[in-house]
């Protein structure tokens, strides 16, 4: 009785887990060009979120050449002289709305500056868009203006604006300060982040307007904890216990299926964190209690596992890992029981890596794959199934220990296979 209801506290933790995980936040931008831009910041801002969870929903409605007035509301009244700033309500706070947001992002680095829109006018255009999403308990945060590599007067304008929207909404804890990130000592384009135009940013600007709204942490009031932590290179192993006991250090244990600052064997923060177990729960009695790995699992290790039978398998993700090393990743699954358990596990990095392992009564065997490279965000992606021709659907896991491994200096294609040629003329 007591080891089933054990069992159903770590389910119901677990759906806990899943639900919160799948609720996810969802965040529209207003703004013009640098947020329009397909691959700019709100699109690496976006990919950081969905990262971390994929439920997580961004709604990009900027647009390239507008100013705040295209974002008032459908019923706004524009003011004398303003008649050919009418709103657009495909793109503006009263469409944002339908979308349910949790969070509204402003960005209109100069239009309305270029426009002749004075400070007080955008000043009064951001209050109309706070006070409707106050009404619906929405967040809203404003970019700062961008400095651009006009003329001195050109800068000197959109200065001003940027002292004024500072004045009047930095003590909310609301502003994105996008001009210090951006500016020389000139209060120019720092060299390198700007384009032909001298306005519109490179790949590398977007990248650092990125950065600031990641470390903003917008999300942070929602209960979301994504303050972002330079990702720490790994110098000694991570063991990480899959089931449904308690394990003693230096094992780190998922009971709730999310584990975040896994320790290292010396008890160390690493900051990798073990998250979206799905479509598995824990299994408290099916592995084998007496294991000769290496390992060298207790019995709370090796004798529960996580357990798994759908067909389209059981996910979930090592995250914030460094890019200066590669891993070498060892498993273990066993279960006490004369069933075909065959077990695959498949590791999508910066490419596909599969091994399989019979569970079955399984008490010495390990499978052992090396040299994974994270992706572009720290990631590795691990899929277990049962593998082909395992009749029952059952998969299991018990154990994984992370060894760091310094990087491979070869390169792999998308298939991990490495291509050379032997020709007069060389293929790059």
């Amino acid at each position: 009785m007591k080891s089933f209801l054990k069992l159903a506290i770590i389910a119901l933790l677990m759906a806990i887990c899943n639900t919160t995980l799948q609720a996810g936040a969802t965040i529209v931008v207003l703004g013009s060009s640098t947020a329009a831009e397909g691959s700019g910041w709100v699109t690496k801002y976006r990919n950081y979120l969905q990262a971390e969870d994929p439920s997580h929903q961004i709604v990009n409605l900027a647009k390239g050449g507008y100013n705040t007035y295209k974002a008032m509301p459908d019923d706004f009244v524009l003011p004398e002289g303003r008649e050919n700033h009418t709103p657009d309500t495909d793109r503006n706070i009263t469409k944002a709305l339908t979308y349910n947001p949790d969070v509204i992002i402003l960005s209109f680095p100069s239009n309305d500056y270029s426009a002749g829109i004075s400070t007080a006018e955008q000043i009064s255009n951001y209050h109309t868009i706070l006070d409707i999403a106050e009404q619906h308990n929405i967040k809203v945060f404003i970019a700062t203006p961008q400095p651009t590599n006009f003329n001195a007067n050109w800068i000197s304008g959109l200065m001003r604006y940027m002292d004024d929207l500072k004045a009047e909404f930095e003590d909310d804890g609301i502003i994105l300060d996008f001009w210090t990130t951006l500016a020389n000592e000139n209060n120019n384009l720092k060299e390198g982040y700007y384009k032909e135009d001298g306005q519109h940013l490179t790949d590398a600007g977007q990248t650092a307007l990125f950065e600031v709204v990641r470390d903003a942490n917008l999300l942070a009031y929602l209960g979301y904890d994504y303050q972002y932590v330079e990702p720490v290179r790994l110098r000694r192993a991570v063991y990480v216990n899959f089931g449904s006991d308690d394990a003693p250090s230096p094992w780190n244990n998922t009971l709730t299926g999310k584990v975040k600052n896994l320790l290292d064997t010396e008890g160390n923060k690493t900051n990798i964190s073990i998250d979206g177990i799905s479509e598995a729960t824990a299994d408290e009695n099916a592995g084998t209690t007496e294991t000769n790995t290496p390992l060298d699992m207790p019995e709370s290790v090796s004798q529960s596992a996580l357990y798994g039978n759908n067909p389209d398998g059981s996910v979930f993700l090592i995250k914030k890992l460094s890019n200066l090393t590669d891993y070498n990743v060892t498993l273990f699954s066993s279960v006490d029981a004369n069933e075909n358990s065959v077990t695959k596990f498949s590791f999508t990095s910066t490419y596909i890596e599969c091994a399989e392992i019979d569970a079955t009564q399984n008490a010495t065997d390990v499978v052992k794959l090396e040299h994974l490279s994270p992706d572009a965000n720290g990631n590795l992606t691990v899929k277990i199934t049962a593998s082909e021709g395992n009749v029952s659907g059952n998969y299991y896991l018990n154990a994984m220990m992370i060894e760091p491994v310094e990087k491979r200096m070869v390169a792999l294609d998308d298939f991990g296979t490495i291509n050379i040629s032997f020709g007069a003329n060389g293929i790059p």
